[in-house]
């Protein structure tokens, strides 16, 4: 079902307005609370309640997520302290609804967190997700809100809208969140549509700054995308150019600072509206073929615009600038 874009400019404020007081409205209420404390690997938090940690944890041992969040309207507070885990659990797994989780670091999992497809309406605040396997943030979900997060150094993906052809990611807001030097994408929508990326940072990241895979009636609006897909400034690259590792191999004419792709026949880009940013450094290739490939500035890229059949995109593009140095993509 697609959405139809009417009350836009309502829809900004009122969004913007709840994510960025997203993280006061969870800390001043959570003082009056009584706290269950949370110190044990694998813990399932069932019911509706109040659940801080009380130093780090350390869960590489276990299988199971380290947290798993099933209860409705589940406040948890990570109190300063650092989560752990390994290449093979979640940090934390979110499938109630409503659950607020804020205020602390998770890393070394396979994802930091994770918001399952039938999990909505929940708010993270104030969580870093660093060096994970694959994500920092996997949001399956529709409707939840991230505000002053943080994804660096994850193995792929720092913030991932996710959805599926019958199961789309709808209405997700991420605000003041920064991407940092992610091995694939530092934001990507998809399957999903009016999702918001908002007042955000995407640095150094291997592949695209922010990326539209799939969807409609998305908004990309006052961002800073800088040093993308930038081979001297990503570890992750591989200089073998026979890896297998087909993941991780460098492949330059792929990605721009802001790239929306053409999508499908079932799951077309298209309405989205990518306004007000600012990128700077973002490389591309001049050039589909890899033997001749020679990286240059490729800040935007609109591909139903930029392919060969030149069709017209129906995305709307407003505007957006680049340094002074710099020259957008075509």
């Amino acid at each position: 079902m697609r959405y139809k874009n009417k009350t836009k400019s309502i829809r900004v404020v009122l969004r913007l307005i709840v994510g960025l007081t997203t993280s006061l409205f969870v800390l001043s209420l959570t003082n009056a609370l009584n706290a269950e404390l949370v110190e044990e690997c694998g813990k399932e938090l069932d019911e509706y309640g109040y659940f801080e940690l009380t130093g780090n944890l350390n869960c590489s041992e276990t299988d199971k997520p380290a947290i798993k969040i099933t209860g409705n309207w589940v406040w948890l507070n990570l109190n300063g302290y650092t989560l752990s885990g390994n290449e093979d659990n979640v940090c934390i797994q979110i499938e109630g609804e409503g659950a607020r989780v804020y205020n602390g670091t998770v890393e070394s999992c396979k994802e930091g967190i994770e918001i399952k497809p039938e999990s909505g309406d929940n708010r993270i605040t104030l969580i870093k997700s660093c060096n994970n396997k694959r994500r920092g943030f996997r949001i399956r979900g529709d409707k939840n809100q991230l505000s002053d997060c943080t994804a660096t150094n994850n193995g792929r993906k720092g913030f991932s809208i996710e959805g599926e052809e019958d199961e789309r990611a709808n209405d997700n807001l991420l605000v003041k969140c920064l991407a940092k030097n992610n091995g694939h994408q530092g934001f990507i929508i998809e399957i999903g549509d009016g999702n918001d990326i908002y007042w955000s940072k995407a640095y150094a990241n291997c592949r695209d700054g922010i990326e539209i895979d799939g969807g409609s009636y998305n908004q990309v609006l006052y961002n800073h995308v800088e040093d993308n897909g930038n081979k001297e400034v990503c570890d992750s690259f591989a200089d073998d150019p026979t890896n297998p590792l087909d993941d991780y191999y460098y492949k330059p004419w792929y990605y721009a600072g802001i790239d929306i792709k053409a999508g499908s026949e079932m799951n077309p880009s298209e309405y989205n509206e990518i306004k007000y940013n600012h990128a700077c450094g973002n490389l591309g290739c001049n050039g589909s073929d890899e033997s001749i490939c020679e990286a240059r500035e490729r800040n935007y890229w609109d591909e139903n615009v930029n392919d060969e059949g030149n069709f017209a995109s129906l995305n709307e593009w407003e505007n957006n600038t680049v340094c002074p140095e710099c020259t957008p993509g075509p």
